[in-house]
């Protein structure tokens, strides 16, 4: 879940080429997916304080 992060974080969404679609410096609950194909992507999250970093795989699937 990419919500309710504190704004010392940098969000990067790759596609499953390794080819980033999304980078976003201090990120407030912004992605939405908008303009991306379904299926799976990955994301790497950096907490610049706590300097901790996260990384996981996101389903992007709309309804049909």
């Amino acid at each position: 879940d990419l919500t309710n992060l504190n704004v010392y974080i940098n969000v990067r969404i790759i596609n499953q080429w390794g080819e980033k679609v999304y980078d976003k410096d201090n990120y407030v609950d912004e992605f939405t997916g908008e303009g991306l194909n379904d299926g799976i992507y990955f994301y790497e999250v950096y907490d610049y304080k706590y300097d901790k970093y996260f990384k996981g795989w996101l389903h992007i699937l709309r309804g049909r």
